[in-house]
């Protein structure tokens, strides 16, 4: 199930999963992130480079529990 980031602000997530791809449309990149919420299994889809970064940075703790949370103008994990 896709959801947007907006949707899913403040709630815990399972992040499994992501992968960072070119832009069809612009001449920046943008992620697939695979997560679960409770029971289900959904993907967002972010141009947010401090979430890239975060994730890049991470990816060997994956999976791991977080959530997304926006303190101002950007998206971050907490």
């Amino acid at each position: 199930m896709q959801a947007k980031l907006d949707e899913i602000l403040g709630k815990e997530l399972l992040i499994i999963a992501f992968r960072t791809k070119k832009s069809k449309f612009k001449e920046s990149n943008y992620t697939t992130i695979q997560f679960k919420l409770g029971d289900r299994l959904h993907i967002v889809f972010t141009g947010s480079e401090v979430l890239m970064n975060q994730l890049e940075k991470y990816k060997d703790k994956i999976p791991f529990y977080t959530k997304i949370i926006k303190p101002g103008k950007y998206y971050t994990f907490t």
